[in-house]
């Protein structure tokens, strides 16, 4: 067979091993592998005449300049008052993309007197090195120097703990500096298309080496532990996460504990402490009275989230008001103890025991994640929740859920099958994405009004109706499957913006009204249905590949 690989950045042999094997015959005539690395041994084990290699060279002096100017400009030219400084700088920095790429989009935006204190950098690098060019870990040692206190800590963090973390999440270890608002340090980190950090591993190799140069003095003043070298030869290794042992660590503001298991007291334990991420804990607070860090964790906690099968009762948090995400699951479909009474003052344990509530009043909370089997009855504090953006919510056993928060702009049902009513989503005037999968719900009362809704998907439901789904004119994607129930749809003339229309397995549906209408349509997927083969669904289906084709 007939292939093309792209393999980018190996460092070991034994990795491209892995990929191709001993020998490159396997691979169809006409088969061509790309790979990327800073270590020529990695192909010496393979026939040079059929893996050839291709030294990367440094760009020319007009390449290196126009590339500068596209970072520190978005042009390719500089601008008068900069051009000066732009040869003085460009010239003097090493001829390598991601050197130039550094030191062009650091300067981007800069005044006139922050680009002369970087040429006068620059000049002072070479005379002391007698050196014609300034090199990546001398550009970064001039850039680490003109940040402040907390670039210079954002820079750390990501360099040596959190590259590929969700940037939304990475931020809350940062007060006052959310992704937006350009503090992540670009070009020294970005963030990808999933809202991941990402940084060069030459950056973040460098960015170690900063931490070790300014740590080795000092071992214990030291902000993180890091150790990647000689674990080969370890014989023992111990983990005892006990309360003591946290109380080590006063400054601690991000934890990730996955799979790990804890025991002791942890009050007062982690007064910095603002995320908390632990999937898959061995959590049993039946038989286990002494593991109350998580009723215990601190007040200035903003991002909880907790994963594990054996949570037996979900966690004490009505401390936490600062709280900005929240995520809880027990993954377990099994009966489990319910919630304490503290949750629900208002509620006696009889009571519970017969129809376990679980009641949201965290003033500041965005994001609510649940996925508890034990769960009845979800209660909002429309008081006190005022700021609730996210809410994804899951678990067989769920059969009633309060007045929606108005705030909300994304909604997620996910195999709710006892949840056979929603309350009316009337007055979400923000919402923008509605998910409704595997649940029992018949109908969606108020669809009419969300005006703002670009996104409604809808998947293995009882809903018998959309009504309203027709005046839904900001909607730009409409995903209905496998709702058996479904027999008709309104009108859907007014969609004018829709771009993107699937009915898949809506087996009693037989007509789409509207539907030649739809004049912003990219993608038409229809399938399953009685309409599936009408004159008017083929008509439209061949107007939007025409369509997709012309663009």
């Amino acid at each position: 067979m007939k292939v093309l690989i792209v393999v980018n950045a190996v460092e070991k042999p034994s990795d491209l091993h892995a990929i191709v094997g001993d020998q490159l015959d396997w691979f169809g005539p006409g088969s061509r592998i790309i790979v990327t690395s800073q270590n020529e041994e990695i192909l010496k084990e393979y026939d040079s005449d059929k893996a050839p290699t291709y030294m990367v060279t440094e760009l020319d002096d007009g390449q290196a300049f126009k590339l500068f100017c596209k970072h520190a400009f978005r042009m390719q030219s500089s601008i008068p008052d900069y051009d000066g400084l732009s040869n003085c700088i460009g010239n003097a920095t090493e001829k390598l993309p991601l050197a130039i790429e550094v030191v062009g989009s650091f300067l981007r935006g800069k005044s006139i007197q922050e680009w002369e204190m970087m040429e006068k950098s620059v000049k002072a690098r070479l005379m002391s090195s007698q050196k014609t060019t300034v090199g990546l870990q001398e550009l970064l040692d001039i850039c680490n120097g003109e940040l402040d206190h907390q670039q210079k800590d954002i820079f750390l963090d990501i360099a040596c703990f959190i590259s590929g973390v969700d940037a939304r999440i990475a931020s809350y270890l940062w007060p006052n500096c959310y992704p937006s608002s350009g503090c992540i340090l670009m070009p020294l980190a970005k963030i990808g298309e999933n809202n991941e950090l990402q940084m060069h591993r030459l950056l973040r190799r460098l960015g170690k080496r900063i931490f070790e140069q300014e740590g080795s003095g000092d071992p214990i003043g030291r902000k993180f532990y890091i150790q990647e070298k000689g674990m080969e030869n370890v014989e023992a290794l111990l983990f005892d996460f006990t309360a003591e042992y946290f109380q080590l660590m006063p400054e601690l503001r991000f934890l990730k504990l996955d799979n790990a298991k804890v025991s002791g007291n942890f009050g007062g334990a982690f007064a910095s402490l603002r995320w908390l991420c632990w999937q898959r804990c061995p959590l049993d607070l039946i038989q286990c009275n002494e593991i109350e860090e998580l009723p215990k964790l601190p007040p200035s906690l903003i991002c909880l989230r907790v994963s594990s099968k054996r949570m037996k009762a979900i966690p004490l948090l009505e401390d936490l008001k600062e709280l900005d995400e929240l995520c809880l699951s027990d993954g377990d479909l099994k009966a489990c103890r319910p919630p304490s009474k503290k949750l629900m003052p208002e509620s006696n344990v009889q009571q519970m025991i017969g129809k376990p509530s679980f009641s949201i009043s965290f003033p500041k909370l965005t994001k609510l994640e649940l996925s508890l089997s034990q769960i009845i009855k979800l209660k909002f504090e429309p008081k006190e929740i005022t700021q609730l953006k996210m809410l994804v919510l899951s678990g067989s056993s769920l059969e009633e859920v309060s007045e929606l928060p108005k705030t909300l702009s994304v909604l997620s049902i996910q195999g709710c099958s006892s949840l056979k009513r929603l309350p009316t989503v009337q007055g979400l005037n923000n919402l923008s994405v509605f998910k409704l999968y595997h649940s029992a719900i018949e109908e969606i009362e108020g669809l009419e009004c969300l005006k703002a809704l670009k996104r409604l998907d809808i998947s293995n439901c009882k809903i018998q109706n959309l009504h309203g789904v027709g005046r839904l004119t900001s909607l730009r994607s409409l995903i209905l499957s496998d709702c058996d129930y479904l027999d008709s749809l309104p009108d859907l003339s007014n969609l004018k913006l829709l771009k993107l229309l699937e009915i898949r397995q809506c087996k009693m549906i037989h007509q789409i009204e509207g539907l030649e209408e739809l004049t912003s349509l990219e993608k038409l997927n229809i399938s399953g249905c009685l309409a599936e083969n009408s004159v008017q669904v083929q008509n439209v289906l061949r107007h939007v590949m025409a369509r997709s084709t012309d663009t």
